[in-house]
């Protein structure tokens, strides 16, 4: 079976002219009315589709699945996506004409930005600082969307700082590296949720081989639960329209951005060293920029 996951109802609807006279019965009955499925007995389904029980089976089985429980699962998880997406708030095209979708956007990022210092709890921050600081290697991990290009931005935050800092978007890079870890080295996981099991994995092994592990994710998470420092961020947000970025990033960068600049302070001169030797070999490619930010 293929690792990657397609809609019942999708593969239902694709596999019609390949299903048996019973099993398109079946088929037309799952597609009529899903929900159906979901809260109905295997009894009830053959009942209510005018085949056997033996032939519904079967028919889970024609579609992906391993039998009826791993289908009726699986439908349950499907139809809790487009449940997700016909209860975020439509498209509405007067938002384009008029720019009140940028007015939407600004407020989101705005309110998510002033909630995220009320979530930080400042001694676990000044602990993450003190382990970032002094650390001898920083691992980054992240996985998805916004989390993964959050671990780059860390990277690059970091490295400025003449620390040696790699981030990883590749779940199997991350196991591997997490194993390569030593006492003084720091792994920091970054996750909206803060559930995948990978980077949870990923801590356990890193607090296994001795490294100390900061996770910017909720605290009451797996993942957040998993570290020696978790500087929380919260998931209670407004509800946004399924065409806009989720808004987590914003307190995921700005919780970053207090890590950095706290590491920046406490390494001090050391910090300010290496941003300037930085700043002194990109001159060259494009020559001294007016009220260019200096750490850039």
């Amino acid at each position: 079976m293929a690792s990657f996951r397609i809609s019942l109802l999708e593969i239902t609807k694709s596999k019609l002219d390949e299903l048996s006279k019973s099993e398109r019965m079946i088929a037309m009955k799952l597609l009529e009315d899903p929900q159906f499925f979901v809260s109905k007995s295997l009894v009830a389904i053959a009942e209510a589709a005018d085949v056997s029980q033996p032939t519904v089976v079967r028919f889970c089985r024609n579609i992906g699945c391993e039998g009826f429980k791993d289908f009726k699962m699986r439908l349950a998880q499907d139809l809790a996506v487009e449940q997700a997406f016909t209860d975020a708030p439509h498209i509405d095209t007067h938002q384009l004409k008029t720019g009140t979708y940028i007015d939407h956007l600004s407020r989101t990022a705005i309110e998510l930005i002033n909630d995220a210092p009320r979530n930080l709890d400042l001694s676990i921050l000044e602990d993450a600082v003190l382990e970032v600081s002094k650390a001898k290697n920083l691992m980054v991990y992240g996985l998805g969307g916004s989390s993964a290009i959050i671990a780059q931005e860390a990277e690059n935050r970091f490295f400025r700082l003449g620390i040696s800092c790699r981030s990883y978007s590749d779940s199997y890079i991350q196991r591997m590296t997490a194993s390569t870890v030593n006492a003084g080295d720091v792994v920091l996981v970054i996750s909206s949720t803060g559930r995948p099991r990978a980077l949870t994995d990923c801590l356990d092994l890193a607090n296994y081989y001795g490294a100390k592990t900061i996770a910017i994710a909720p605290k009451k998470s797996p993942v957040g639960s998993s570290a020696h420092y978790c500087l929380n961020i919260s998931t209670d947000y407004p509800d946004v329209p399924y065409y806009h970025p989720s808004p987590v990033r914003y307190s995921q960068l700005f919780v970053l951005d207090c890590l950095a600049d706290g590491v920046a302070l406490r390494l001090g001169d050391k910090a300010k060293d290496t941003l300037k030797r930085i700043r002194s070999t990109i001159i060259s490619l494009h020559g001294i920029v007016p009220k260019q930010p200096i750490g850039d």
